[in-house]
């Protein structure tokens, strides 16, 4: 395969992945943002809030530099990082629900704000 080749289907490859990380994203039943990780993966993942002010974010994501890629869930710092096991095409509403419930057990911002009372 030729350099230009491999660029044009790593574009592809990203341009899927980051497709599939905005429908896991618009399923999730507590707002979330969308963002770019420029640091390495270069692929959109799901911010789920930060747990201290300018701190990093829980996020998660498609580590697409792996033989099998999956899902993953990490918090801010990093204490907690978990691949889960489900490919990275698997359907979008199967990821949303296992999304939804780790960002709940791992006390994630994003999924705490969804069951605070709403104001008048």
């Amino acid at each position: 395969m030729t350099r230009s080749a491999e660029r044009a289907a790593h574009a592809l490859e990203i341009e899927r992945i980051d497709n599939h990380v905005t429908a896991v994203a618009a399923l999730v039943p507590f707002p979330v943002e969308v963002e770019a990780e420029m640091g390495g993966l270069f692929t959109l993942q799901i911010l789920l809030g930060s747990r201290i002010p300018d701190g990093a974010p829980d996020r998660a994501g498609i580590n697409p530099h792996v033989l099998r890629a999956t899902w993953w869930i990490e918090t801010g710092e990093g204490e907690i990082s978990e691949e889960s096991g489900i490919p990275a095409t698997a359907d979008p509403a199967l990821i949303a629900y296992w999304l939804t419930q780790r960002a709940e057990q791992l006390g994630s911002p994003a999924a705490a704000k969804a069951h605070e009372p709403l104001s008048a």
